[in-house]
């Protein structure tokens, strides 16, 4: 049997097959946690929500043909390259298709298989940090310097001249860290999660040193085309920090729990000594890794997103709009395009929310509260059935909802009862 997801063709034979080299791959690698991460995995296409499983499911829902199972991901359920708690079972989610370059294929597999054991490995997922910081200007600028250096690092010819980048770049991270306040915490918290997992995937995949360095170079380059840092920044920066501490230190993994300050650890583990008046160092360095250039491309990034976020806000703040309250909600959203709105929250473009009230769809973004307590997306234009729609998001209202209009505001809301 054969399918088409998202115009790739896919196929059984090519789904087991999948599933025997991430088995493989992961059996492979034991000594980088100490355990083997192959856990359950289910392949789902967007587009008809069919999905390929490596296991039953404990309710019986799966259908088995030959070694894999199969069967549709219901509809309440936003599908995600995410852990899932579905049937009883913690699964890794993968949307198809999967990337044609196999490195790639296993990389991303072994990233979602880290997230199934993070609690069995002591990281479980807490509240991840609000880095908004990394939307702002200088935010980008010191970052982006950061990662400057650590390409630089992984190019270099000599274990001096790595250790001196690798210095530099942290010596750019704490500045950047002194410039905002509770940034360094809140950058931690992401990197503990998303971070590990994408380290994790990095050496899971590559088979050697150069096959490595590859990877990295390349995901660099493509990590400066992304909209916004604020959620993807962990993608590259404890991926490049983790391989090159691997070359002194390979188990450094697990010398660290879901408690570790990664900064300071990685201070103390590459010998750096962080200078005590950092804005001098900074001004002393930044040249060598092209500020100059990242400071005039950033500034003009500046000014187009203040006058996006001055038409968000009109959107979902000042004209009349649906706001509606979050009860037990799920969301699936592309961390590379969010727009942070000050103290209102970050519109989440091109996300997916579930919730009592039904199914929220919105390829123009979203804003959702900073308590995560409340969706807001523009006016309502049109009506049908239990189907309501604006301009670029739908709403699937469950039966017992129906939304209202407040006459002294003009906004919308949902409300529960005939």
């Amino acid at each position: 049997m054969a399918f088409f997801a998202q115009g790739v063709l896919v196929t059984e034979s090519s789904i087991r097959s999948c599933f025997s080299e991430i088995k493989t791959a992961t059996a492979s690698h034991i000594n980088l946690w100490g355990i083997d991460l192959y856990n359950p995995i289910l392949l789902v296409d967007p587009e008809t929500r069919v999905l390929y499983a490596n296991v039953p499911d404990s309710g019986a829902v799966l259908k088995q043909k030959g070694a894999i199972f199969t069967g549709l991901l219901p509809e309440n359920i936003n599908i995600a390259n995410t852990s899932l708690h579905w049937n009883g079972t913690e699964w890794a989610m993968v949307m198809l298709p999967l990337p044609e370059d196999p490195e790639l294929c296993i990389g991303l597999l072994a990233h979602e298989l880290f997230h199934v054991s993070q609690p069995r490995l002591g990281f479980a997922m807490g509240s991840p940090g609000k880095n908004d910081h990394l939307d702002a200007k200088e935010g980008r600028i010191w970052l982006r310097l950061e990662l400057e250096a650590l390409t630089e690092a992984l190019l270099s010819q000599t274990m001096d001249d790595q250790a001196k980048y690798i210095a530099h770049a942290l010596t750019f991270r704490k500045f950047r860290y002194s410039i905002y306040e509770n940034s360094a915490e809140n950058e931690n918290s992401l990197e503990l999660n998303e971070g590990l997992a994408e380290y994790t995937g990095l050496m899971i995949s590559s088979s050697t040193e150069e096959e490595s360095i590859d990877h990295l170079i390349k995901m660099l380059e493509n990590f400066y085309k992304t909209a916004s840092f604020v959620q993807s920044f962990p993608y590259v920066t404890i991926p490049v920090y983790g391989f090159l501490l691997s070359d002194i230190d390979p188990g450094w993994n697990k010398k660290i729990s879901c408690t570790t300050n990664l900064t300071d650890f990685f201070i103390q583990s590459f010998h750096v000594d962080i200078p005590k008046d950092l804005k001098k160092s900074v001004d002393s360095i930044s040249l060598f890794y092209g500020e100059a250039s990242i400071r005039a491309g950033e500034c003009l990034r500046e000014e187009k997103r203040e006058s996006k976020t001055t038409l968000l806000k009109a959107m979902f703040i000042e004209q009349p709009h649906l706001e509606i309250r979050v009860v037990n909600m799920n969301f699936a959203f592309d961390p590379q395009t969010i727009i942070p709105l000050e103290d209102h929250g970050s519109v989440y473009f091109t996300v997916r929310v579930s919730d009592t009230w039904g199914i929220l769809s919105a390829v123009k973004g979203a804003l959702i509260s900073p308590q995560f307590d409340r969706v807001t997306v523009g006016l309502p234009t049109a009506t049908e059935g239990r189907n309501i729609s604006g301009d670029g998001w739908t709403l699937q209202l469950n039966d017992t909802w129906r939304m209202e209009k407040d006459p002294g505001t003009g906004n919308f809301t949902l409300v529960q009862g005939p």
